[in-house]
This record gives C-alpha cells, sequence and structure tokens, in this order.
C-alpha cells in the first residue's frame, strides 16, 4: 500500500519596511507602531535629525541607518538598498499605515504576490482636519519589489519606478504633514525652487501662458474636479496653495531663464 501524504503550506512574502527621517519626533512614533503591525524589519535612515527623533526610534525594534541629507531620492534609494528583503514597503515618517491597509497588506503577505508594485491611496492631513472621503485622493506606489523597481532621479516629486505589473491595495497610508499653513508655503517653496532648477537643467523653458493661466486652471483642477470642495476653507486653503505652488515653478524657471541670458550677456562684453 502505498500513502500519500498533502502537506498545504503559506508561502508568505518577507517585507522590509524602508522609513527617511528628520526631525520627526511628532509622528515618528505612531509610524513605526503601524509599520511594527506589518513589517519583518524595519530599516530607518535618519538625515542628522537634532530633536528627539532618534531617541524615539531608540524604543522599536528597527535598524537605524543616519547619513547626510543627499536629496529625497538619493536618501529612499539608500534605504532601499539597506533593506534586507526583495519586498519594500516606503514610508514617509509622517506616515501611518492605517487599519484597513494593515489587513490588505497581511493578507498580501500570505499570498502569491500578482503584481510587482502595489499603489496605495494616501489620505492627507489638511491644517486642521484630515481629508474628506469624498474628495479626491492620490495614489503612490509604495508596496514594489526592488529587483524590478529603482527610484527616479527626480529632484522634488522622486517616486519608485517598476519594470513590472502594478496594481492596487485596498486601505490607505494617513498623511500627517502639513499641519499648518505655514509648514505648507514652507515645502511648496522649497519644491518649486527644486522643481524649476531641474526643469531648466533638462531644458525646459517657460512660457507666458503657464505662467498666467495655468495657475488659475491648477484651482479649477484641485477644487473642483478633484473635489477639495468637499473639505470646505482646508480644501479652498489647499487649491489656492496649489495655484500659487504652480506659479511659483514657472516663475522661477523664468527666473533662471534670465539670470542665464544676464550671464551670457556680460561674458559677451
Amino acid at each position: 500500500m502505498i500513502l500519500v501524504f498533502s502537506t498545504e503550506f503559506v508561502c508568505m512574502s518577507k517585507l522590509s519596511v524602508a522609513i527617511t527621517t528628520f526631525n520627526n519626533q511628532a509622528t515618528i512614533a505612531s509610524c513605526l507602531q503601524s509599520a511594527e503591525q506589518v513589517a519583518d524589519e524595519i530599516v530607518v535612515l535618519d538625515s542628522g535629525s537634532t530633536d528627539r527623533t532618534l531617541q524615539i526610534i531608540a524604543d522599536f525594534d528597527t535598524r537605524v541607518i543616519s547619513q547626510p541629507f543627499a536629496g529625497y531620492s538619493a536618501q529612499k534609494q539608500a534605504v532601499i538598498d539597506q533593506c534586507s528583503h526583495d519586498w519594500i514597503l516606503l514610508l514617509d515618517s509622517d506616515e501611518v499605515i492605517s487599519p484597513a491597509l494593515i489587513q490588505s497588506i497581511l493578507q498580501w503577505k500570505q499570498s502569491d504576490p500578482q503584481a510587482q508594485g502595489y499603489r496605495i491611496v494616501r489620505v492627507e492631513q489638511m491644517f486642521w482636519q484630515m481629508q474628506h472621503p469624498r474628495s479626491r485622493h492620490n495614489a503612490f506606489l509604495r508596496l514594489f519589489d526592488r529587483r524590478v523597481t529603482a527610484m527616479s532621479d527626480d529632484l522634488v516629486h522622486e517616486s519608485p519606478r517598476t519594470d513590472g505589473a502594478v496594481t492596487e491595495l485596498d486601505g490607505g497610508l494617513l498623511h500627517y504633514s502639513e499641519t499648518s499653513i505655514e509648514l505648507k508655503v514652507d515645502k511648496l517653496n522649497r519644491y518649486s525652487t527644486l522643481w524649476a532648477k531641474q526643469a531648466y537643467a533638462a531644458g525646459k523653458r517657460s512660457a507666458w501662458w503657464r505662467l498666467s493661466l495655468y495657475p488659475a486652471w491648477y484651482f479649477v483642477r484641485l477644487f473642483f474636479l478633484k473635489r477639495q470642495f468637499f473639505n470646505g476653507w482646508a480644501g479652498f486653503v489647499a487649491a489656492k496653495c496649489g495655484a500659487q505652488y504652480t506659479f511659483w515653478k514657472y516663475a522661477k524657471l523664468m527666473e533662471h531663464e534670465k539670470k542665464a541670458r544676464a550671464n551670457d550677456s556680460d561674458l559677451k562684453v
């Protein structure tokens, strides 16, 4: 008699959670607490925090790496490179994995991955409130197989780029970033400077309609088409900030052009 035994087992995907941080004492504990629910390892890259960030991280089971800030994309690629597992969940230190997303990731870990990348919706803090569920949420590629994925080389709005198939996970990331209008304006000022620098180096040039007309269209796009009106005054302020950001981008791009022409003229004298 021949006995045949059938053994079923679940092959779980090992997941590294990669986090970049700098002076995030207000949010890093919540970020790590949520990451612990899904991670097989947590790797944190710190850019030289001077607040209590590192002291808070010390209370968690993480591997911490420190290096001076080399750019948003470079920092993220550096922490990805330090991870032990092929599957990466990339987080900012002001992001928290929602309970619904935790369940989705745990289910994903016990299944055979159907894609090489997964987009995740992000719910934004908008100054004094969280984003309304009926406004449109952006989704970002955050869970991916690093064997077919690398960070873009953008100076700003950097993102992972994968050669594989991409789909979306249920649940979302809670983003506790823009807690005040002041912080929002400071961030957009920095980002617009980096964008203009990169755009000019890539050969992009300003146009009158981008500077004069596009900001108004961008407001309409955010407030009405992306339904920021559901967020009330917070949505209105966010849409106005977005329009101002668009104006700053192209104004600074024009400034690069004007300065370059002036330098060329000086050299010819």
